[in-house]
């Protein structure tokens, strides 16, 4: 087809050209355009604008700042729990959130203790980051995460029944869960009994999690690996609430969209074989790795200690009394009486 454009005397048609960019070592002077210049340019080709990238976006709540108190804190228990699954839990490895390829719908539970800010203390903000196992394979599509405030309590025993994986058959069980175990979480029980599931345990008062509907926080992948839950009003409330007493601490539930529509839109969006996916998957605080383990950033500011201007009362020093001479009785007994103690003090000092 090509030659018989050429011969055709096609002036439209420009013959096909590799062009490469390289750097030189003996010329360093001849660098690759940058990424934000006009790039590549086919001969007749007009220049484009250069493309001006976006500013990144301060951190809401950094890690380092001044004239605030930072908290930095770890989760202290964390689960998946398997939609229309009451007997499936994983609460040992990475917790799942989304739409996996084998149809389930994941919801990630996370609880942070907090008991470390003094009571009384205003939170400035507050932010979650969470770091994945790596990027999902399966998924093709953007994933929207939202996080709601659990408003009742949860158990984790750390104790899935599986046997130890290696990667990346470890995801898949971590995708598909296992047997709860008595006291684990599940979809229909906040604290499950293996022994009698259908009337045993603690069941939640809505299955899925007790949850506040608000959406506190939506997800920002701000770089490779690593995912935030920025700072906004209703997580500093919420924040403000456990430092207070107001509000009981039971953690946060991470979740995306799960109406048909959006799964049909995930659906859509991923052209992987046939798969429906649109999920992450978060380490825990059980990461062997400090530095990838769930991490709370809270800036406060200490309580105001009120001080009291009132002085103490201030009394007039008083002046001594001067004690009355004592008197000694005129009467011819008191002379006597006085006498006789005179008499036997000198006997006794002599003898």
């Amino acid at each position: 087809a090509f030659e018989n454009l050429v011969q055709s005397g096609n002036k439209d048609y420009r013959s096909p050209k590799l062009l490469i960019t390289y750097t030189s070592e003996s010329q360093p002077e001849q660098q690759p355009s940058p990424p934000s210049g006009p790039g590549i340019l086919l001969p007749g080709e007009p220049t484009r604008a250069p493309i001006t990238p976006s500013p990144t976006p301060e951190p809401a709540c950094p890690l380092s700042a001044t004239g605030v108190e930072i908290f930095t804190g770890t989760s202290s228990q964390h689960a998946s729990i398997f939609k229309g699954k009451g007997d499936l839990s994983q609460d040992s490895g990475a917790f799942g959130v989304g739409i996996v390829h084998s149809g389930e719908i994941l919801r990630g539970l996370l609880k942070f203790p907090v008991d470390s800010i003094p009571t009384g203390s205003t939170i400035e903000c507050a932010e979650i980051i969470l770091k994945t196992t790596g990027p999902c394979g399966p998924c093709k599509g953007l994933v929207d995460v939202e996080m709601h405030r659990i408003t009742s309590g949860w158990a984790t025993t750390g104790t899935n029944d599986f046997l130890p994986q290696q990667q990346p058959l470890l995801y898949q069980v971590e995708l598909q869960g296992a047997g709860a175990n008595t006291g684990d979480v599940t979809w229909t029980h906040s604290a499950y009994d293996a022994a009698n599931s259908d009337s045993g345990g603690t069941k939640w008062g809505t299955e899925g999690g007790d949850v506040d509907p608000a959406v506190l926080s939506m997800e920002v992948d701000n770089e490779h690996g690593q995912h935030k839950f920025p700072s906004t009003p209703g997580f500093v409330a919420a924040i403000q609430g456990f430092v207070d007493g107001s509000i009981d601490n039971h953690g946060f539930l991470f979740k995306t969209d799960e109406s048909d529509e959006y799964v049909a839109l995930k659906a859509e969006e991923n052209t992987y074989k046939d798969y429906d996916t649109a999920y992450r998957l978060f380490k825990g605080e059980d990461e062997e790795s400090e530095a990838d383990r769930p991490l709370l950033v809270i800036h406060y500011t200490l309580p105001v200690i009120a001080m009291d201007d009132s002085q103490p009362e201030t009394k007039e020093p008083q002046e001594p009394q001067a004690k009355s001479p004592a008197v000694i009785s005129a009467s011819p007994y008191g002379f006597t009486i006085v006498a006789m103690a005179i008499a036997s003090a000198l006997l006794s000092h002599y003898f």
